[in-house]
């Protein structure tokens, strides 16, 4: 889904998990950037363009250890959430 980057720029926006923006909204999530919620997003098509090396793993490693370093300053609990079916994103490393 369609969400704005933060809460200091509405107007730029970046794709996140739809069940980040369940969890951001009900839990009232709102000191937490979208983008710090869900750093990799595993759409249509990318087992492909992983295979074809489109996708650099250690980038996506990068960004999940920037959120993580994020969301833990912000938050005194941490929870990690992984795809809805062990066949989506059983690529990634």
């Amino acid at each position: 889904v369609q969400v704005p980057k933060n809460s200091d720029d509405p107007s730029t926006m970046i794709k996140v998990d739809k069940d980040v923006r369940l969890v951001r909204e009900h839990f009232g999530l709102h000191h937490i950037h979208y983008e710090d919620m869900s750093p990799v997003i595993i759409p249509r098509g990318y087992t492909k363009k992983f295979v074809d090396g489109q996708i650099s793993p250690s980038s996506q490693l990068e960004d999940v250890h920037r959120a993580m370093a994020h969301v833990t300053q912000a938050s005194d609990i941490v929870l990690c959430e992984g795809t809805g079916h062990c066949a989506v994103g059983s690529i990634v490393d």
